[in-house]
């Protein structure tokens, strides 16, 4: 089963295939036969309408449109792909974070060997934008008495934070920021602020002026130098 991404970039449309929230994403030669999106083989579509319908691709929009009407668009399919993926991983712990290049650093200088990283697009989506499909899948969200450890980075999405907290309440969840704090982000910053605190989970940041003026711990960027070293030599 297959996440599909269709963008585009300096006027050339891209599609890429990758499984659900983790790997890396593999180009695609061709868009997809319109059968395909009737097939298992495709679980979810992510793309952005305005940014296809610029292209007057007439192949391409309806591509875009039957995956909508299928409900295999990303906004209806990914929390109930989250839930099922996050099921089959048991006791492991789990970092949430959205760019590729990102997620190397993470599992670098923070994840250990049996760590889950949980990356690319869809997870961009999930952590960085309010989801009403995910906040109507929380109150169907069974909780579990694992003791699993949780990280997550850049979280702007209070809907992603109540729902793993309820999943599993037992476990040591950390959100941390990265970078500078935009005005833009500060309403869900705020939000995830006071719930973090109030419901044992722990949150710093990088930026020190944020810090001050939230009243949030500042902490610096880890480096594992144990790693640096063996790659050095």
């Amino acid at each position: 089963m297959a996440v599909l991404h269709i963008y585009t970039k300096n006027g050339k449309i891209y599609c890429t295939a990758k499984e659900p929230f983790l790997g890396k994403e593999k180009p695609l030669p061709n868009l997809p036969a319109f059968s395909e999106l009737f097939s298992s083989g495709v679980t979810c579509v992510v793309f952005k309408l305005p940014s296809l319908l610029k292209t007057r691709n007439f192949k391409l929009i309806c591509f875009a449109l039957l995956s909508f009407v299928l409900r295999k668009y990303y906004r209806q399919k990914i929390p109930k792909l989250l839930d099922s993926f996050l099921n089959k991983q048991k006791e492991k712990d789990l970092f949430f974070i959205g760019g590729s290049v990102g997620a190397e650093l993470i599992k670098f200088h923070y994840a250990k060997k049996n760590d889950v990283v949980v990356e690319g697009v869809e997870t961009i989506n999930l952590i960085a934008k309010s989801n009403k499909a995910l906040n109507r899948l929380i109150s169907q969200v069974k909780p579990k008495e694992v003791k699993k450890r949780i990280f997550i980075v850049g979280l702007f999405s209070p809907e992603l934070l109540r729902y793993l907290r309820k999943k599993y309440p037992l476990a040591n969840i950390e959100v941390r920021y990265f970078d500078i704090l935009r005005p833009s982000r500060i309403k869900e910053f705020t939000w995830i602020k006071n719930f973090s605190l109030s419901n044992d989970i722990k949150i710093s940041v990088y930026d020190q002026s944020t810090s001050s003026k939230f009243g949030i711990p500042y902490a610096m960027n880890k480096v594992n130098t144990s790693k640096l070293i063996k790659e050095a030599l």
